[in-house]
């Protein structure tokens, strides 16, 4: 709200809005509507950068739709018919990889999720993980992906329970940890490393017992951990020496995926895994995610990448402004627009 009586009160001719309204609330936004409409009539010329198709239908004289950094095509918005125009206009002829289908079907549930609700996530959120199972959590930006992770790690507040391995799951990190979950953070620099230690120093760190003994870290133990993951990852490093805060973002994701891989917990969940990461590694990554799976792990993946959630997760939830709008099973019938008009608030 600061910033956007900031960039008003500045009086420019244009102003350009990226996602203004991912984090604030629904008479907030309703405010910030009345402005823009104020500083139209001012003749003050508003880019408005945004997922949400009905502030695009709301406010919006023109649409210009971009893909894969790419202009698809720009109209104006009177001319468009409905919103399955637009969406087709956004997808366009997205390739997925073929979908391969768990080997071994697993009733057993890991963690079940009863009605959590707080300040991001709405109409009590429920779902169920299984063992083995790879679930995909779907939706664009402000959907409420991150406020969820954040809500089963203990991070952040809910009303509601957990379950796991059916026990109730204590909100809080040491606990959920102990219980044998790990969690990727979406902002790897800032919650997922100690950037002053380096590779080394970190890769161990959710699980030092492993390396210690009588309170003492094996310092060979110590290297070879690092040694093993930053071959398995193809860490890009002259040295496991080398602090993470020099590395390239794509390399502290892997140092973070790494150091939750060696927790060897029940549980991974990854909040946008390979978000600035190079196809390669993206294709590494996702064959470790299977090979986990394979034995026995369950992973969470929350991701705003489609063809991420569509190659490898076997169950998937779309997300759209902190609700749990559908549950789907993955398969080769999948309706990518059905899933674009349900994550951009289509009835």
């Amino acid at each position: 709200i600061v910033v956007i009586a900031k960039a008003v009160a500045a009086e420019s001719d244009i102003i350009i809005m990226d996602e203004p309204t991912a984090a604030i609330s629904e008479s907030e936004i309703e405010r910030l509507f009345a402005i823009i409409r104020n500083l139209r009539e001012k003749d003050v010329t508003v880019i408005y950068i945004s997922h949400r198709l009905d502030e695009i239908f709301e406010l919006g004289d023109y649409v210009t739709v971009l893909r894969d950094g790419k202009h698809i095509g720009t109209k104006p918005v009177a001319e468009i018919e409905d919103r399955s125009e637009l969406i087709k206009m956004m997808i366009g002829k997205t390739v997925f990889e073929e979908y391969t289908p768990p080997e071994v079907d697993c009733d057993n549930v890991l963690l079940e999720a009863r009605g959590l609700s707080n300040h991001r996530l709405k109409g009590g959120v429920s779902f169920k993980v299984r063992e083995g199972e790879i679930v995909g959590f779907y939706g664009l930006v402000g959907a409420g992906k991150t406020e969820l992770a954040r809500a089963i790690y203990g991070l952040d507040d809910y009303e509601g329970e957990i379950l796991f391995k059916g026990n109730k799951l204590q909100p809080s990190p040491e606990k959920v940890i102990d219980a044998g979950i790990a969690l990727v953070p979406e902002e790897r620099r800032s919650q997922g490393l100690f950037t002053i230690l380096t590779i080394r120093g970190n890769i161990p760190v959710m699980n030092m017992e492993e390396i210690s003994r009588l309170g003492f870290i094996n310092n060979t133990a110590e290297r070879n951990v690092a040694i093993e993951y930053t071959d398995k990852l193809r860490i890009a490093t002259d040295s496991i020496e080398k602090e993470t805060s020099k590395l390239s973002g794509g390399n502290q994701q892997k140092v973070v995926l790494s150091k939750c891989l060696f927790a060897d917990a029940d549980l991974l969940m990854l909040d946008e895994p390979t978000r600035g990461i190079d196809v390669g590694a993206k294709s590494e990554i996702y064959n470790i995610i299977r090979q986990l799976s394979k034995q026995g792990k369950s992973i969470m993946i929350f991701s705003s990448e489609l063809q991420e959630i569509m190659n490898i997760c076997d169950t998937i939830y779309l997300m759209y402004d902190g609700t749990l709008r559908e549950t789907l099973r993955n398969s080769c019938d999948v309706d990518n627009e059905h899933v674009l008009h349900v994550v951009t608030g289509g009835e």
